[in-house]
């Protein structure tokens, strides 16, 4: 992926999306829920969470999806092992904005289903 060490993360992305206790529903489950019951996160240790997916994006395959006009559209999986020592899978998405060509996170949640 181009430019993934200095993509922009929104920390609103975790602390008033995915680990707010009015976090939106994903495929029938609260996300908050699921980042707490899966790898214990939180709002009170979200930015370790942030540190993780920020090393995890230069490290794991960036898989392009499709490009709506917007600008072009990645999806990149990785392992995350959480501060209650479960290692799940979390899955990032990310857009190059077509016209400043910043390179941003728009979806962050634990993946439902198991590897095996």
């Amino acid at each position: 992926m181009p430019d993934a060490k200095n993509a922009v993360f929104p920390k609103e992305k975790l602390t008033k999306y995915a680990l707010a206790t009015t976090a939106i529903k994903s495929g029938g489950a609260n996300k908050t829920k699921v980042f707490e019951s899966a790898l214990g996160y939180d709002l009170n240790n979200y930015t370790d969470l942030m540190d993780k997916v920020y090393n995890g994006i230069t490290k794991y395959e960036a898989i392009p999806q499709s490009d709506n006009g917007s600008g072009q559209r990645y999806r990149i999986d990785m392992p995350i092992k959480g501060p209650n020592k479960n290692i799940r899978e979390v899955c990032t998405a990310w857009i190059k904005d077509a016209q400043s060509g910043e390179l941003r996170l728009t979806s962050i949640f634990v993946n439902h289903k198991k590897k095996g």
